[in-house]
């Protein structure tokens, strides 16, 4: 959702602009969301360590790549409102 945010900011009807830029947010909420309920479950896998390791190495590159994305979807739908 967030790198289809990041395309519809150029290609988007200009007078949506800003519910691109709120999903983007919203999509970042959605990922800390998910990760928070990961991190809450994993401990109840405790016999799997590879999963566990796996899970925490997948958050792990997921949230900076999210965190890239929603700054980058924030600069441009303000780039574009303000032009």
């Amino acid at each position: 959702m967030m790198e289809l945010s990041l395309q519809l900011v150029n290609e988007g009807n200009p007078n949506s602009v800003s519910d691109v830029g709120v999903a983007g947010e919203v999509g970042m909420a959605a990922i800390r969301g998910a990760c928070l309920n990961i991190l809450i479950n994993l401990p109840e896998v405790e016999s799997d360590d590879r999963f566990v390791k796996d899970m925490n190495t997948k958050m792990d590159a997921l949230i900076p790549k999210a965190e890239k994305l929603q700054k980058q979807i924030l600069k441009e739908t303000i780039n574009k409102i303000n032009s």
